[in-house]
């Protein structure tokens, strides 16, 4: 049987087979305000918790307090089994382990290099990175669509279950180099639907693709109360 790492979303994981399959890549996508890091974060904090699973949370655009100032509003606090560091911290750590590679201007090579010495410490196994916008905004490459196709590859030998924010403008594509959402295992769309007659913005979530799992296509709306993220299981027609 297949090792799954469960979301925690009230009504999502049993239409994910109990969970998303371990060691996979999944691409969290979504425009501005449609909570995608409250969510990556809120798995982790729940795998903490429940499954006492050890994880780490890359911030490349918000600091580490400003960020979790943010988590703590939705009643997140802080936990010792989330390890969450910022670009700064990841810039001091490359030279401190001698594998800053001074001359090495792509950064998702020198994220690489970070995540794979972690990955020698025993017990992680979760990842967000927040969020790929960021990180293709760090660095400059000739080959962009090898270069994700290489960091997708490598996330997987380093056996993390990752999840990857990603931020959507107006075109409705999941993708920004063109191949991550062929190269992703997963993608979870958060949308916002407006509703006219209230005039209010609605969140809705959506599984657009798990491999090695037998998904519904729908959308559902998505709800966060007590602490807890919700599915709710009646589909919204397009």
């Amino acid at each position: 049987m297949m090792d799954r790492i469960r979301t925690y979303i009230a009504g999502m994981d049993e239409c994910l087979e109990g969970g998303i399959p371990a060691g996979s890549v999944t691409l969290i996508c979504g425009r501005p305000g449609s909570m995608k890091s409250s969510l990556a974060y809120n798995i982790l904090y729940k795998n903490a918790i429940n499954e006492d699973r050890k994880s780490v949370y890359v911030t490349l655009e918000q600091t580490p307090d400003s960020l979790m100032q943010h988590m703590s509003s939705l009643q997140m606090s802080p936990h010792e089994r989330i390890t969450m560091v910022s670009y700064n911290e990841i810039e001091g750590e490359l030279v401190r382990l001698r594998l800053d590679q001074r001359l090495e201007q792509n950064w998702i090579k020198r994220l690489s290099n970070y995540l794979r010495n972690l990955c020698d410490a025993d017990g992680y196994s979760l990842l967000v990175i927040d969020s790929l916008n960021g990180l293709y905004s760090l660095t400059k490459v000739d080959m962009p669509r090898r270069e994700v196709f290489l960091f997708f590859k490598a996330l997987r030998e380093m056996k993390f279950t990752t999840f990857l924010i990603s931020e959507m403008g107006n075109e409705p594509s999941f993708s920004n180099c063109g191949v991550e959402d062929f190269l992703a295992d997963g993608i979870i769309h958060l949308d916002l639907d407006r509703d006219q007659s209230t005039n209010t913005l609605a969140l809705r979530i959506g599984i657009v693709k798990m491999r090695c799992t037998n998904i519904g296509r729908q959308y559902f709306p998505l709800i966060y109360r007590d602490g807890t993220f919700s599915m709710m299981r009646k589909p919204i027609e397009p």
